[in-house]
């Protein structure tokens, strides 16, 4: 037998937020949201038509007002090209709590008005 408890993915996993698919040529700051709340992140971004390309990074605030943003170093897709998504992971290490960064936030960019994409936080081990 196992040594371990079952646990339904559901009861690990929880959306904190989403960008809903957007068709613009400027960024969308998803809500800074208070990273203490699960013991890890992950973020994912989808691009359903790429008129020219989709950016995605996670950003870093000392508030839930985005005081201070800014990026996090390693935690960024650039030039997503064509159709697809791309998954980022992140750790409580990354954030720079010397500093007092508490809150993240995705930055999702569509370039070019022909450009569709969305994207989704995911806390884990909340």
């Amino acid at each position: 037998m196992s040594s371990y408890v079952t646990q339904p993915g559901s009861d690990k996993a929880s959306y904190q937020d989403v960008i809903e698919p957007v068709a613009q040529a400027a960024a969308t700051t998803g809500a800074w949201i208070n990273a203490g709340l699960c013991c890890n992140w992950l973020a994912h971004v989808g691009a359903g038509t790429v008129g020219t390309s989709v950016d995605f990074k996670i950003q870093q605030a000392t508030d839930g007002s985005g005081t201070g943003a800014k990026d996090i170093s390693g935690l960024a897709i650039t030039q997503l090209v064509a159709t697809g998504s791309a998954l980022i992971n992140i750790v409580q290490g990354d954030l720079d709590v010397t500093n007092d960064f508490t809150h993240i936030a995705m930055v999702l960019t569509t370039v070019g008005a022909t450009t569709v994409a969305s994207a989704e936080l995911i806390g884990l081990d909340a």
